[in-house]
């Protein structure tokens, strides 16, 4: 028996998921104790964020990939109602979720401790609504975005 590509793409788009909040939630506490702490160095927070724009940009081309799969199912959500749905998880959690990221990214390596916390913070609210929409239009609608 062979792999079900569909079943694959499935568990890609939860591990990406996985990643995105992961990696914006670990790094953000992170920030926080460089908070309180100013003598730790920053290579874990930089490499943190790294991974957090590496997630991102993955969760974007899963995601990418499953509208295009789908496109037939996705294409009328854009102008309906529920395109409210698709909207916010690809643009608050996609693409707004991986310009906080480099953002982050840009001041953890500059050493701007408070200035990527907060932003971290923000791009967690963001990626945490973003994929509340996407598992509701994978599960609740039986598509996988």
């Amino acid at each position: 028996t062979g792999i079900h590509a569909g079943g694959l793409l499935l568990a890609v788009h939860l591990i990406t998921c996985a990643a995105m909040l992961g990696t914006a939630l670990v790094a953000m506490n992170l920030g926080h104790w460089y908070l309180r702490d100013a003598s730790l160095s920053f290579d874990h927070l930089v490499g943190l964020t790294r991974w957090f724009v590496i997630a991102s940009v993955a969760k974007l081309v899963v995601s990418g990939i499953c509208f295009v799969r789908q496109f037939d199912h996705f294409w009328p959500l854009v102008w309906e109602f529920d395109g409210i749905f698709l909207w916010t998880r690809l643009l608050g959690g996609g693409v707004f979720g991986l310009v906080l990221a480099l953002m982050a990214w840009t001041c953890a390596k500059s050493k701007s401790n408070q200035s990527a916390t907060g932003i971290l913070y923000v791009g967690l609210m963001f990626v945490l609504v973003g994929e509340i929409m996407s598992m509701f239009l994978t599960l609740g609608k039986n598509t996988w975005l």
